[in-house]
């Protein structure tokens, strides 16, 4: 559920004022581990690595990059552990978030 669905369901209300803009109340008690809502990520990202000799994480499968001559998606630009990575075509990953990536300044 989103803040805009129209769900009237939710266990919460959109309120808003002049001071704090627009702001969320609960519309019913709630119980520890409630899910008052839930969104889509705009961006998938990986995360930090723990091994010191990691140069970065593949922006498609996440392995470890151990080098900074490493490959680069073809159209981002971001570091990837192959140019034939599978997770370079998952939309649900880099390939939704790749269209962000290549539009930031060089």
């Amino acid at each position: 559920m989103s803040l805009m669905d129209g769900n009237t369901n939710t266990p919460y209300e959109v309120r808003s004022s002049e001071k704090l803009g627009r702001y969320l109340v609960s519309s019913r008690d709630l119980d520890p581990g409630d899910v008052i809502l839930t969104e889509a990520p705009i961006v998938f990202g990986p995360k930090a690595m723990s091994d010191p000799e990691v140069k970065m994480p593949c922006v498609g499968c996440y392995r470890p990059i151990f080098t900074d001559a490493g490959e680069l998606c073809a159209k981002c630009g971001w570091p990837v552990c192959s140019g034939n990575c599978s997770g370079l075509t998952d939309t649900r990953h880099h390939g939704m978030e790749c269209l962000i990536l290549r539009s930031r300044a060089d």
